[in-house]
């Protein structure tokens, strides 16, 4: 009774989403030959919300796989596989056992995918780690502890933005910053125009 409901829902939800052309409703439904097929771009970016939602709400239905997050997946040209990116979490034990859940349930929830989509063919499921997230962190973290040299903060305009924490020198073009050192360099024409206007004092008094 439950199949029979979600399979209508998810021909409901793919009417809204993909509208009543019968070119785009059959999207799953053509033949079932054993030999690869090419997609078009259109086709991909509609299996992949596809199986994205498919997948999301298999995983919320298993305890074991709750904590795991699906960040992306890519349907090649040729729908060889389908590969299911998710989500480190930086630690090397916990990404170790993921990857073994997903081992274990890869062709289960292949299986279950077939069963959604009218048992038509669906290639396997190639599970990859995506990093990028911790790759941003670690460059975030980079540029709180470098050390680019004496004020860079204060001459870089991008220094003012991701310059260590350590230098504590402040952008020059900022005002209002209140931490605007009040002894600054003056301009060489400025420092020039200066010193040629006390000289001339000098002599007037002279």
């Amino acid at each position: 009774m439950f199949e029979r409901k979600l399979k209508r829902k998810f021909t409901l939800d793919c009417l809204n989403q993909f509208g009543t052309e019968l070119e785009d409703v059959k999207l799953i439904l053509g033949n079932q030959q054993s030999n690869l097929r090419k997609l078009s771009d259109k086709k991909r970016q509609q299996f992949n919300q596809l199986y994205m939602r498919a997948l999301e709400d298999m995983v919320t239905g298993e305890s074991e796989l709750r904590g795991i997050l699906f960040t992306k997946i890519d349907v090649p040209i040729l729908m060889q596989n389908i590969k299911v990116y998710w989500r480190c979490t930086g630690d090397v034990q916990r990404d170790q056992e993921i990857e073994e859940l997903l081992d274990k349930y890869g062709e289960i929830l292949r299986k279950r995918i077939t069963e959604l989509f009218y048992h038509t063919p669906v290639p396997p499921l190639v599970f990859l780690q995506d990093r990028q997230h911790l790759h941003q962190q670690e460059l975030n973290k980079l540029f709180e502890i470098a050390d680019y040299g004496m004020q860079y903060r204060a001459v870089s305009p991008v220094g003012a933005v991701l310059g260590s924490s350590k230098d504590t020198g402040v952008h020059l073009n900022d005002p209002n910053d209140p931490k605007v050192s009040k002894e600054r360099i003056p301009p060489r024409w400025l420092d020039q125009w200066r010193r040629r206007t006390k000289a001339a004092e000098r002599k007037e008094e002279q």
